[in-house]
């Protein structure tokens, strides 16, 4: 991964200038695994919880090798539940997390966050000079994770609840939640995939 530093510039760069972003397709209980495609799943932890309004949200990803940019909503419009789950169809292959998009509810309307995503970084509580302060004196790196193919890929629970991401693999107990919901899969066949 020693390009990774340099397709992470790459890829703000596309963001910055519009590079269009591909909404990945929802899994639907019963849905066939379409071929060439593998399945990815986990839960994720918002920023806000009612303060969030009825806003989506959003986590950007790119593929490490073609650096296209993928959408995957983690918080449906209306949704007001802190935890949401988080399933969908993806080709396999190493995918990179550029960025946490949100939108705070104010009573005007809402305000639009679009927080780039680092390792041991705090972006919440990042200013641009201390960022580029931050870069020249220490490697900067980003999240990763490799789907596999002809699996149930899951990656984990998700804490984007503050600045600074982190993962875990609460896997047994998210999998007893949700089994019944998607009856049509079998979980426990799932291999566990976090980024890191």
């Amino acid at each position: 991964m020693k390009y990774l530093y340099l397709t992470s510039l790459l890829i703000i760069s596309a963001l910055a200038f519009g590079q269009k972003s591909y909404t990945l397709k929802e899994y639907d209980n019963g849905d066939a695994i379409p071929e060439g495609k593998t399945l990815i799943y986990g839960n994720f932890v918002q920023r806000l919880g009612f303060s969030s309004g009825g806003f989506p949200q959003a986590v950007v990803i790119a593929d490490y090798n073609s650096k296209k940019l993928f959408s995957l909503k983690v918080k449906s419009t209306f949704a007001s539940s802190k935890q949401n789950i988080f399933m969908y169809f993806i080709q396999p292959g190493t995918y990179i997390i550029v960025a946490y998009q949100w939108t705070q509810s104010k009573w005007y309307g809402g305000e639009s966050h679009m927080e780039y995503i680092f390792k041991d970084i705090d972006m919440e509580k990042m200013t641009d000079k201390k960022f580029e302060e931050i870069k020249a004196t220490q490697k900067i790196e980003r999240f990763t994770f490799t789907v596999k193919p002809d699996v149930i890929n899951y990656l984990g629970t998700w804490h984007f609840d503050t600045g600074q991401v982190y993962f875990t693999d609460d896997k047994v107990d998210f999998d007893s939640k949700i089994q019944q919901r998607y009856n049509k899969l079998s979980l426990n066949e799932a291999v566990a995939n976090l980024p890191n």
